[in-house]
């Protein structure tokens, strides 16, 4: 892996929704952070944590060719409960070898589909990893593009998630074809 440039600036966006307040941010390359619950300062933690330090960050100009696109899919999604195929360019900042692995594991969780921490951890070869998996999946920088909600206890439970269970049911419930 090769040394990644640090954009100079970063652009961040926020929505209103029945929870809270979710923040997004972009580079000019792509989506890099999204914190669904917290506003403008827990989305700061986030790039300050997971994308090292920045120039500057700046809120979005009108029509940003990123986020406007995310802001109206999170709208869609938490305020209207619709839900629909989406794709925008990401940013986002590398994990570790073993998050990457989760992640991709839990983006080929189909939607409307829920899979266990566990299932996960043996999909990705490590099956006594399953609260690896956990923390893996609290890590990740792009809910629900990541969408890490899929995850439930192996019980078929509703576990941890950054947004609270109702948030979590929610977006099970929307993705519901």
């Amino acid at each position: 892996m090769g040394i990644r440039s640090i954009p100079s600036e970063i652009h961040c966006l926020t929505l209103g929704h029945r929870w809270g307040t979710a923040a997004m941010a972009a580079s000019e390359r792509g989506v890099c952070a999204l914190s669904l619950l917290g506003g403008q300062g827990s989305l700061d933690r986030i790039l300050a944590d997971r994308e090292g330090p920045r120039r500057k960050t700046t809120p979005a100009s009108p029509g940003n060719p990123h986020l406007e696109p995310m802001r109206a899919w999170l709208d869609a999604l938490l305020n209207q409960g619709r839900y629909y195929a989406f794709s925008v360019p990401l940013d986002r900042p590398p994990g570790t070898p073993f998050q990457e692995s989760v992640w991709r594991a839990v983006s080929e969780i189909p939607r409307g589909e829920t899979k266990a921490y566990s299932d996960i951890a043996r999909t990705i070869g490590n099956p006594r990893a399953s609260r690896a998996v956990g923390a893996a999946n609290a890590a990740n920088p792009i809910p629900p593009i990541i969408p890490c909600h899929r995850l439930v206890g192996v019980d078929g439970g509703l576990k941890g998630y950054a947004g609270g269970t109702a948030m979590k049911r929610w977006l099970l419930d929307v993705e519901r074809p």
